[in-house]
């Protein structure tokens, strides 16, 4: 059944904003699976916006040196940005969001997050981020699943992945949970008049 609804996405109109993406098209659900999970349409429609986002790293890497202000992520790719620079030109340093920032109890930086994260919002033309970004603060501060994910992070990565046992289940669990995406979706019924 489910397959069935995956192939008939694939073949809507190239305009549609229902197809199936490209990178997705010819991969099926295994039919033979025992287990699986439900989740609700995160598709975006004419009363909802949907963004998703990888939230990765939520506490400080034990294997980073003192007094860092980056995640592992963020130091990654400042650190292949530096390399692969051209002198001439200045350093970009750039990016959507850093994740130790959804955690943080700052709402101005939670708030810039949060704007991170609606970088691949989806729907909600006529509603301006700003707008979509202050209706979803208050649920950010106090949305315990990311607080809790870093501490999953925490106790089952204690010591850092340079003296982690990369065989070991509790690591394979802490990478898990820093590979998760976020799916947001949002009714446009809670948002003010188009502004």
């Amino acid at each position: 059944m489910c397959n069935r609804l995956l192939r008939k996405d694939e073949n809507r109109r190239e305009d549609d904003p229902l197809r199936r993406p490209i990178k997705r098209r010819g991969v099926y659900l295994a039919e033979d699976e025992p287990y699986a999970t439900l989740v609700t349409d995160m598709r975006f429609d004419k009363q909802h916006v949907t963004s998703e986002f990888k939230p990765k790293w939520l506490l400080q890497s034990p294997s980073a040196p003192a007094g860092s202000k980056r995640c592992r992520t963020c130091a990654l790719r400042a650190m292949r940005n530096a390399k692969d620079h051209d002198p001439s030109d200045p350093l970009d340093f750039s990016y959507d969001f850093c994740p130790l920032t959804l955690v943080s109890e700052d709402r101005d930086i939670l708030a810039t997050a949060i704007s991170g994260t609606l970088q691949k919002l989806r729907g909600a033309p006529t509603y301006r981020p700003e707008t979509i970004r202050s209706l979803l603060l208050p649920y950010f501060h106090r949305l315990p699943l990311l607080r809790l994910l870093g501490d999953l992070q925490a106790k089952k990565d204690p010591k850092g992945i340079f003296e982690a046992d990369p065989s070991s289940l509790d690591f394979k669990t802490a990478m898990t949970i820093r590979d998760c995406t976020f799916f947001l979706k949002a009714s446009l019924f809670i948002l003010p008049n188009a502004s």
